[in-house]
């Protein structure tokens, strides 16, 4: 069973779900965008070999939110784990597991050496997205228009079926287990009946600054530890490998293993990944 934990951060709650805290081995799990800590509730159970944190990265999930009213930046994301890492003092040997945007994340963090780990696991994800904008004026103009021009307003729904088709719609891979377990976290009844979006509308923003391809081989080039990933054969996806796939030779210590499946495929096979894992 999950243990519900949070911590303050600079003023910021940072929730996260924990499992088998006994083991010495620290694994911090973290999700997709638009998801949260219940992306890995069927696949945390299982990896009884780790100390398993599932992080709620900021505005996502039950974490407080940080935007300010201008979107996240990919950096955030890093520097929100990096703080993490060091308040709770997880140095030692430390693991990480990442799904879509979170793999990413782990990628970066790993690039940048801050401290020896051990290992890390990436599902249906690898990199940050390059930019398709050639030039910083072009990837801040859209960000700037995007603003002036968006209203950012917490949606209200009529029932929880609702919340899980507008969410179904906007991913149509995503198995309806996941689909209910992540927003069933991300949402809660309010006083006359309806339901609101725990996540923070700005996520929608998109972000000012965005890494070239130069920036992300250059960071690739840079993780020194075990990569262990974890490919799924979404179509729905496929163009985001196709960005990735130039980037692959360039990770020194890469074990890619494909796995029939969605985006999802932790949902899907739990206990096979799980058992590579582990």
């Amino acid at each position: 069973m999950a243990s519900e934990k949070s911590i303050k951060i600079d003023g910021m709650n940072f929730h996260y779900k924990e499992y088998h805290s006994g083991s010495p081995k620290k694994l911090i799990a973290l999700h997709g965008w638009l998801d949260n800590a219940a992306s890995f509730d069927v696949l945390a159970p299982h990896l009884k070999d780790f100390h398993v944190l599932c992080l709620d990265l900021p505005g996502h999930g039950l974490s407080g939110h940080d935007s300010a009213g201008k979107g996240y930046l990919f950096s955030d994301w890093v520097v929100y784990l990096a703080k993490f890492i060091y308040v709770m003092n997880l140095g030692d040997e430390l693991y990480l597991l990442g799904h879509s945007m979170g793999a990413g994340i782990c990628t970066v963090y790993a690039s940048l050496q801050l401290q020896p780990l051990q290992k890390i696991f990436l599902i249906d994800g690898l990199v940050p997205v390059p930019s398709m904008q050639k030039s910083i004026h072009d990837r801040l103009a859209s960000y700037v228009k995007y603003c002036i021009k968006s209203t950012f307003k917490d949606r209200a729904f009529k029932n929880q079926a609702d919340i899980f088709i507008a969410r179904k719609m906007a991913t149509p891979s995503m198995p309806d287990s996941a689909v209910q377990a992540v927003m069933i976290r991300q949402c809660r009844q309010l006083d006359d009946g309806s339901w609101k979006l725990l996540s923070d509308p700005f996520l929608s923003v998109p972000s000012a600054m965005t890494f070239s391809e130069n920036e992300v081989s250059n960071l690739v080039e840079n993780v020194s530890c075990d990569v262990v990933f974890f490919r799924a054969d979404d179509p729905y996806y496929e163009k985001y490998h196709m960005l990735s796939q130039p980037h692959l030779s360039k990770i020194k210590k890469l074990d890619e293993i494909p796995i029939s499946g969605s985006h999802y495929i932790h949902f899907e096979c739990p206990e096979k990944i799980a058992g590579l894992i582990q």
